[in-house]
């Protein structure tokens, strides 16, 4: 299915925002297939605002030591407004996410097994 989500992505829209070089060809394959069923589902345009990350610039954005973006299991999708919000977490949800974090500015979603499954988080003020 990797080959599908070029249906709605850019294949820049994996890239680490480095300019490392890494993106789409890091990414998991399970996260791509859950990443486009939850795209087909909500039925709204999803605009990574972040996926893969090196070590590095995990760092420098202020991510956790262990994110699961750094593995190609992760992306963030912006959600301008509530309504866009809902669409894409019950796209997610009906994708098979079981990691979920809302955010005022979206959405993250994971695929990162060594992690708690059935979650949805809410960012701290």
């Amino acid at each position: 299915m990797r080959h599908q989500i070029l249906e709605f992505f850019n294949p820049i829209d994996f890239n680490c925002g480095c300019g490392c070089g890494r993106g789409l060809d890091y990414m998991s394959t399970a996260l791509i297939d859950k990443l486009y069923n939850a795209r087909v589902l909500a039925d709204v345009p999803f605009i990574i605002n972040s996926a893969f990350r090196c070590q590095l610039h995990n760092a420098e954005v202020g991510g956790v030591i262990s994110s699961a973006h750094c593995l190609g299991m992760a992306v963030d999708i912006k959600a301008g407004d509530s309504a866009v919000r809902y669409m894409v977490i019950k796209g997610a949800i009906l994708a098979g996410f079981e990691r979920i974090g809302v955010y005022d500015w979206g959405v993250h979603v994971d695929v990162d097994g060594s992690k708690n499954k059935g979650v949805i988080w809410l960012s701290q003020p």
